[in-house]
């Protein structure tokens, strides 16, 4: 069985290009450091701990953002007033929606008034972290939230097993051509669920989805190394830090999928593999150096 988060990140970093907060109603602040780890994110500290000042831009537009899995699950709409359907617990005086699941880790993730604020001069911080990794104060694996969604409200469903079901009470009737989930006709009810991982309806005020960013090489390395799935930033040292052409670059899904699965090679191949081919990988190295610049993607 696939782990539900790991599902939900696939999912919904394919759709909007951000990686979705497994815990949303944590609040996700923009300079944030830490570690990505098991498909979640833990903070460790801010940029302004470490001395780094910024500025954040916010857009001026709030939008809204849906996401269904597709094929997951039935609709069932019930207006105020109309019998209780059988079996299910939403009164016969309350409007309501049903969703039967039919397979597991089905999404549903509708925002309302969605901001999205951004660090400013990107370049101004990857020179201070580089900075920080050359003097042994900042860690390769540590990423930095640059980007993050807030939403005024947000509505999150995911299913444990084929069986799961919500059931959502409204305050009064709703467009069951168009149903906005998040709207505050669902907010808190008194709602149903069964065999959901996450139940989060019309909730206030949350960030479900953000981005990061991490160190990164443009140094070109052996086949050799490249086949064990070996990153130039893996090779990175304080001490050789000025050969690798360091940058910050957004964090990938494959990247994060790479270090939950640990596909990098063991300490000792890697060594072997260092020691096999060295000419081949100072001269790779050589070649590089000068061409290379930072990319801030």
């Amino acid at each position: 069985m696939k782990a539900p988060n790991k599902a939900y990140l696939r999912e919904l970093r394919r759709e909007f290009g951000y990686l979705p907060a497994w815990e949303p109603t944590k609040k996700i602040v923009l300079g944030t450091v830490g570690v990505f780890k098991k498909n979640a994110f833990t903070k460790l500290m801010e940029l302004k701990d470490l001395g780094i000042g910024f500025e954040i831009e916010t857009d001026h537009e709030p939008g809204n953002l849906e996401y269904t899995s597709p094929n997951g699950f039935s609709i069932t709409t019930k207006a105020a007033g109309a019998p209780r359907i059988p079996g299910s617990s939403i009164p016969e005086d309350k409007a309501g929606v049903i969703f039967d699941f039919n397979r597991e880790n089905s999404i549903i993730f509708k925002v309302n008034e969605a901001n999205t604020p951004v660090i400013k001069d990107l370049n101004h911080i990857q020179h201070e972290v580089i900075r920080l990794y050359k003097e042994g104060r900042w860690d390769k694996d540590w990423v930095l939230v640059t980007e993050a969604v807030y939403a005024n409200r947000c509505t999150l469903l995911i299913s444990n097993h084929r069986n799961g079901k919500a059931e959502l009470v409204a305050t009064s009737d709703f467009n069951v051509a168009d149903i906005d989930l998040a709207s505050e006709v669902f907010q808190n009810n008194q709602h149903a669920f069964r065999g959901l991982s996450v139940n989060l309806v019309a909730q206030q005020n949350i960030s479900p989805l953000f981005k990061l960013m991490q160190l990164k090489s443009n140094k070109r390395i052996s086949p050799a190394l490249r086949s064990m799935d070996v990153a130039p930033i893996d090779l990175v040292t304080p001490v050789t830090a000025d050969q690798y052409s360091l940058y910050l670059g957004e964090v990938s899904f494959e990247e994060l999928v790479k270090q939950e699965e640990e596909l990098l090679a063991p300490q000792d191949v890697l060594q072997r593999a260092l020691q096999i081919e060295p000419r081949r990988e100072v001269q790779a190295g050589s070649r590089a150096e000068g061409q290379l610049l930072y990319d801030m993607r």
